[in-house]
């Protein structure tokens, strides 16, 4: 691997030719890697759906709920990495001497952060943990099942009310900061 040349041009703002940044990928995979790993977790939650339901076996139906709703969420992150590949190309024709305008849409006014999207992520995680781990406390809690089991399911009920304050806390950044 060559270090990163850079060289003045000789006016001053021409972008160099080659490719000096490496661009990485928000998934670690390709786009189509992305896509195909979330159809294997979409397709064993179906699987796993329509097994339950012909058993009438609900924990193992909400475990393929959580398993397609895992394959979508790879398949959201494959289109948004599509997305951003996209966008980038066009920026780059468009703007072929601004490189700070191929990676992000900047707005001339400013840039804010919005705190609702990150409450919105903050309930989601604790919701999707408590309802993942509602499958466990229903095994656990429900018949004779050794203590060690019951304490650790009663651990990672404790680290699902830490998700449920995290939440307020950003429910709370949200009301006093907004955007």
């Amino acid at each position: 691997m060559t270090p990163d040349r850079y060289e003045v041009s000789p006016d001053g703002r021409r972008r160099l030719t080659g490719i000096l940044q490496k661009r990485g990928s928000r998934m670690g995979l390709s786009t189509g890697g992305g896509f195909a790993f979330g159809g294997a977790f979409v397709a064993a939650g179906a699987a796993m759906i329509i097994g339950g339901a012909k058993e009438r076996n609900w924990p193992l139906q909400a475990a393929g709920v959580f398993f397609a709703l895992g394959g979508f969420w790879v398949w959201s992150m494959a289109w948004k990495q599509s997305a951003a590949n996209r966008r980038r190309a066009m920026a780059a024709g468009q703007y072929p001497n601004e490189t700070a305008l191929a990676d992000y849409r900047w707005h001339p006014d400013g840039f804010e952060v919005s705190e609702w999207t990150r409450l919105a992520k903050a309930v989601a995680i604790a919701l999707g943990l408590t309802l993942f781990l509602s499958m466990f406390n229903w095994f656990a809690f429900r018949s004779n099942v050794p203590w060690l089991f019951k304490g650790i399911v009663g651990l990672f009920d404790l680290i699902a009310l830490g998700t449920w304050c995290q939440a307020a806390v950003q429910l709370g950044r949200a009301f006093k900061f907004g955007h």
